[in-house]
């Protein structure tokens, strides 16, 4: 059996988002809030606080 990365893994899951609405592939919104809630993130708003703030270090590699 094959072993899937995270990213494999966030890429397998079905986005149901209207397509005209999305701006951001699901995988790379789904990290980003993983990483926000790991490092202490409790709201939307600290989320996206955090995404913005690592922006340019989360571009490495999302």
């Amino acid at each position: 059996m094959k072993k899937l990365s995270l990213m494999e893994v966030l890429e397998g899951i079905e986005d149901t988002r209207r397509s005209r609405s999305v701006i951001y592939p699901l995988h790379k919104v789904l990290i980003i809030m993983l990483l926000a809630i790991i490092c202490g993130a409790t709201s939307y708003a600290k989320v996206e606080m955090f995404g913005k703030s690592k922006k340019e270090w989360l571009g490495t590699f999302l």
